[in-house]
């Protein structure tokens, strides 16, 4: 995405769910990990609407890149996810303020 950093996309992996926020819009779906692989499929995004209109042209990308991932990494000391195409399409950090209630 451009290769700059953007506040509002984000992911939350479950098991064998994810949801994902683009900003303004939020989605769901499935993925299937095997070692460094990764598959997202059966994406759905609730509802195309958003103001400004840049934020809408990042959601955009941001869902479309999710189509394009097929592998992960992980590097710990910087508490970074890279999801990966033919390049690295998305970057995300850990927030620290979100709590699993669910634990």
């Amino acid at each position: 995405m451009n290769s700059r950093p953007v506040k509002g996309p984000s992911l939350i992996f479950g098991e064998g769910n994810f949801s994902a926020f683009g900003g303004c819009n939020s989605g769901s779906g499935k993925f299937q990990r095997n070692d460094s692989e990764i598959r997202f499929f059966e994406v759905v995004v609730s509802t195309k609407a958003c103001e400004p209109k840049e934020i809408l042209l990042i959601e955009s990308e941001f869902f479309k890149s999710i189509h394009e991932v097929h592998s992960f990494e992980w590097f710990y000391e910087k508490d970074q996810l890279d999801l990966r195409g033919e390049k690295t399409l998305l970057s995300f950090k850990k927030r620290l303020d979100y709590i699993d209630h669910k634990r």
